[in-house]
């Protein structure tokens, strides 16, 4: 992956809205764009407009490491040239006489070179084939970090694309295109405050090293599909997946109804898919799964899945593979794992609460394997059943807190764990607590609160190995007497 460059990144996620009332399955492809935005940018229904009340955490912040600043992306120089709706593709580029179209900026562009992308809209298909360096890469920037250049069309890098870099547009499929952005054998991509809606879907394929970053993925068939892969050395950062399976025209909201999985995934990556990292992200509102990857050495920090129709966050595969510091709620499972040969999960400062079914389940899809799971400092709640395991996983880990709606607390695999048990300390994990978490707010909406009330048993009686050093929220761990349980370090 091309170096990202410190600054400050002019674009914040928590200024996305939460959209609001459910809607039907949506087609293929949108109709041809008519200037205007995407969708209602309206509130939910408490009112919210950021992507999870009283959650902070996800999201880049003023100088993230690892998203490219695009500040000065279109500051006038040499390798700097200019596109606008009025120019003219004979012209010769420049900021007083500009090309027409991104396709006359695909086909041009060298290694170290910039299109700055005018406002207005743009309506062409187009292959992009062209290769930087690592040092040099090639560069089609929105000039305004609002995304007010709009692509409405198929943009395709295709096998030959190497080193280039999308930042700053509003993507759209058009009435004769399904797709409006596709990666198909590109290695060294990165995507930058990208918005991309009315759409199959983000299509990627033979895909190795990709950075998507600070973007939203809305209102498509399926947010983002990695098939049939593989898709290799992808970081998703601060970005927001939501609302697959639902038309722009009739917005969004928690799903009610929930299944083990199906065609609207918020991302869905498979076989052969590894070294995915996935930081301060969201999955929400998407019609089955929120994050649904099959692969191995996958990790998860700091990220939200929430109000999903099927699991939250949802992995298959071997390898060693992490979630820490994130928070599943609303979704079929929390936190839904599978068997796999060579499997290691390890599952760190989790809270998963309210889920329809489990807080945490491991299953077998193509028969059994040895499979390690390993929880610390976890807290699993308020969902219909407790944390259920196939027959071929080890349970080990430290310092967690169970209180599932049912008795069961840990099933399945040599026997299943009561209440009883937690208390009495029988539990395959060491140390393991027992009781209500006390959130600072619960109730049955988004309006729930998962920091924790003063007294909660969570506060204070985690254990420091292998806790990170911040919360979902970036608050330091500890924050009082001792490391905290959960997603979030008391305040």
């Amino acid at each position: 992956m091309m170096s990202s460059r410190t600054g400050v990144l002019k674009w914040l996620l928590l200024a996305l809205p939460m959209l609001g009332c459910v809607g039907e399955v949506s087609g293929g492809g949108g109709g041809d764009d008519d200037g205007s935005d995407a969708g209602p940018v309206t509130p939910g229904a408490d009112g919210s407009t950021t992507p999870s009340p009283d959650a902070g955490g996800p999201g880049p912040g003023p100088g993230d490491p690892l998203v490219p600043d695009l500040t000065h992306a279109c500051d006038p120089g040499a390798g700097v040239f200019f596109v606008a709706p009025t120019g003219s593709d004979s012209a010769a580029g420049s900021q007083a006489a500009p090309w027409k179209t991104l396709g006359k900026a695909a086909s041009t562009l060298s290694a170290g070179q910039t299109a700055c992308v005018a406002p207005g809209q743009y309506s062409e298909s187009l292959t992009w084939n062209r290769a930087g360096t690592a040092a040099a890469p090639i560069s089609i920037i929105g000039q305004n970090a609002t995304r007010d250049a709009r692509v409405v069309g198929e943009l395709q890098l295709g096998a030959a694309a190497r080193y280039v870099r999308l930042g700053n547009l509003k993507l759209r499929a058009s009435s004769t295109s399904n797709e409006a952005l596709t990666i198909l054998g590109a290695r060294n991509v990165e995507l930058i405050n990208i918005e991309l809606y009315d759409s199959n879907k983000m299509w990627w394929s033979s895909v190795d090293g990709l950075l998507l970053a600070a973007s939203w993925i809305h209102h498509n068939t399926i947010g983002i599909d990695c098939t049939p892969g593989p898709c290799r050395n992808v970081t998703i950062v601060g970005t927001i997946i939501e609302c697959a399976g639902y038309p722009s025209s009739g917005g969004c909201g928690p799903a009610t109804s929930f299944s083990f999985g199906g065609p609207s995934d918020g991302v869905g990556a498979e076989a052969d898919t590894a070294n995915w990292r996935i930081i301060r992200s969201i999955a929400r509102f998407n019609r089955t799964d929120g994050f649904d990857i099959k692969g191995s050495n996958i990790t998860i920090e700091d990220s939200m899945a929430y109000g999903n129709g099927g699991g939250g966050f949802k992995i298959w595969g071997g390898g060693q593979t992490s979630v820490s510091n994130s928070l599943a709620f609303h979704n079929h499972n929390g936190v839904e794992l599978y068997e796999a040969t060579g499997a290691s999960y390890r599952i760190t400062n989790v809270t998963s609460a309210d889920n329809d079914l489990a807080a945490l389940a491991v299953y077998y899809d193509n028969g059994h394997f040895p499979t390690t799971v390993n929880v610390t400092n976890s807290i699993f709640a308020f969902s219909t059943e407790g944390n259920s395991i196939s027959p071929s996983v080890t349970w080990t880990g430290s310092n967690n807190l169970y209180w599932a709606d049912e008795d069961e607390q840990l099933k399945g695999g040599t026997r299943a764990y009561t209440k009883a048990d937690v208390s009495a300390g029988r539990m395959p994990d060491s140390a393991a607590m027992l009781g209500d978490p006390r959130f600072v707010r619960k109730d049955s909406g988004l309006n729930s609160d998962y920091h924790l009330a003063a007294g909660s048993p969570a506060r204070d009686t985690g254990t420091a190995t292998g806790a990170p050093a911040t919360d979902l929220g970036g608050q330091a761990r500890p924050s009082g007497g001792g490391i905290d349980v959960g997603a979030y370090e008391g305040q």
